[in-house]
């Protein structure tokens, strides 16, 4: 009887540990997208280029209005 009982509790315990661990990995599969996002987000901005596609200024105006880098 305890030793049965001790096994469901350790399979009990098996099992939270899956949920959160799959918790985990879609948590971290979440920031990893949010990274990407940032990061295209900030390449954008660091290149001025406006996210909008339908910019109303062409990006080789934006580009040649882009700071020299350093000053």
């Amino acid at each position: 009887m305890m030793v049965k009982l001790a096994e469901e509790v350790k399979l009990a315990e098996e099992v939270k540990l899956a949920e959160e661990m799959k918790r985990m990995m879609k948590l971290a599969e979440e920031m990893k997208r949010m990274l990407v996002k940032r990061r295209t987000r900030l390449a954008l901005r660091f290149a001025n280029v406006q996210c909008d596609p339908n910019a109303s200024r062409p990006i080789r105006v934006l580009l040649a209005e882009r700071p020299i880098l350093g000053h």
